[in-house]
């Protein structure tokens, strides 16, 4: 699947869940915001699994967010999982270069086995990221993970949840390169307890 200026996939179960399988290659160069190379959204829980290739680039330079793939649940949760052999890439210019973003208002989770790459010239990069209201947010990688900003900040693995716990598992390679601020793992929770193991 190649695109410009669309989503790669775009999934949306307005009073449902979701589940979408990759085993293939998906290519999406964006050029306007909310442009994904797979959007995977549901009312209820919502799932992604990557056992192929799903690359983000900006079309043109224009300065828009580019997020590879992006799960969310608006009222469950939203789980990743980028299988052995998975590949999952965004790449920004002046906006933000994200590989995996997962939210989820009862939950988020990211299972990695494979490879994710956020990358931004001058914008935030950011690998994963597990966000979560009213439920806890988990990643777990045992693959390679990495987030480089040439001109900005860099986070490779990064987990939220504001009224529950936050964690990053990592028995894998987690790497972060930028020009400012640079964080390998990081786990924050406003009302519950944070974890790096």
């Amino acid at each position: 699947i190649n695109t410009t200026d669309a989503d790669g996939v775009h999934m949306l179960s307005a009073d449902g869940t979701s589940s979408f399988y990759n085993y293939g290659a998906i290519s999406t160069e964006v050029d306007a915001l909310a442009q994904e190379g797979a959007a995977i959204g549901a009312l209820y829980d919502a799932y992604a699994g990557n056992g192929g290739s799903i690359v983000a680039t900006d079309a043109d330079d224009s300065g828009y967010g580019v997020t590879a793939l992006y799960a969310y649940s608006v009222l469950g949760s939203a789980s990743v999982v980028n299988q052995e052999g998975g590949s999952i890439a965004g790449y920004g210019y002046d906006g933000q270069g994200v590989g995996i973003y997962a939210t989820g208002y009862a939950g988020a989770s990211v299972s990695n086995y494979g490879d994710v790459m956020g990358s931004s010239v001058n914008g935030q990069a950011l690998g994963i990221v597990a966000y979560s209201v009213f439920g806890p947010a988990d990643i777990y990688n045992v693959g390679n993970v990495s987030a480089y900003s040439e001109n900005s900040h860099a986070i490779a693995a990064d987990a939220i949840s504001v009224f529950y716990d936050a964690t990053v598992d990592n028995a894998g390679s987690i790497n972060a390169t930028s020009y400012g601020y640079a964080g390998g793992a990081v786990a924050a929770s406003i009302f519950g307890n944070a974890y790096v193991t």
